[in-house]
């Protein structure tokens, strides 16, 4: 069975992928259900034939998005800089975040009496542990509908809270640091870093291979995109 709203977020989210602004796919939106709703009233089509109908006339994605960018082409390239910084912001955030956590996890085994290279072990498991949950979560907002709607504010707010994560990051780090030394012999701790140096590399390593999969199948996806599917009536 044909659904019209479903259709419609998917088309959305073509455009959105082509760096579209949303007010700009708002209206676009509402003319596309315009056309849809003036041709199923007037009996020429039925919904799905009325949305493909509509879509054709209003113009694909690849035809809309150049034609948007001529006109605010520098909103566009600001937008995708802005992302990009955000991007850069996000990896230092987590990575500052998790780094934190790991060492507080290698304290809290540290106190517990465990040895060198357990602590160090479980510094790997909490950064592994982390970076996967991020890379879930963020495989998981690329679902069409996930982002909230983008405004004036939404900069700055990423901004202050990327902030706030890397100072606590920071701040547990430097915690730990000074205790320590104070809870490990020279050899426990020259075990537990070894292994938490090993552990990190590994990480960074799998976490490259991870990032350069995503792109190769979100490049995909968005060659695409564009092409119209048949829907089962």
């Amino acid at each position: 069975m044909f659904d019209l709203d479903a259709a419609i977020t998917d088309w959305r989210m073509q455009l959105a992928n082509r760096s579209m602004a949303t007010e700009q796919i708002d209206e676009l939106d509402t003319h596309l259900r315009d056309a849809v709703d003036s041709l199923t009233e007037q009996g020429f089509a039925s919904p799905e034939e009325a949305f493909w109908l509509a879509r054709r006339r209003l113009g694909e994605p690849q035809e809309l998005v150049p034609e948007y960018h001529k006109v605010d082409g520098a909103l566009v390239a600001k937008r995708r800089m802005l992302w990009m910084m955000l991007g850069f912001l996000a990896g230092g955030a987590v990575a500052t975040a998790l780094g934190g956590l790991a060492a507080t996890g290698v304290s809290l085994a540290a106190a517990g009496g465990w040895s060198g290279s357990v602590s160090g072990l479980i510094s790997v498991l909490v950064l592994g542990a982390g970076w996967l949950v991020i890379f879930m979560w963020g495989t998981r907002m690329l679902e069409p509908g996930r982002w909230p709607a983008w405004n004036a504010r939404s900069g700055w707010a990423i901004a202050a809270g990327l902030l706030l994560i890397t100072l606590m990051g920071q701040a547990l780090s430097f915690a730990n640091s000074l205790w320590l030394p104070r809870m490990m012999t020279a050899e426990t701790y020259g075990h537990s870093l070894m292994w938490t140096t090993l552990g990190a590399q590994v990480i960074r390593v799998n976490l490259l291979l991870a990032v350069v999969i995503a792109v190769g199948v979100l490049s995909g996806a968005l060659r695409g995109s564009s092409r119209p599917t048949s829907t089962a009536s």
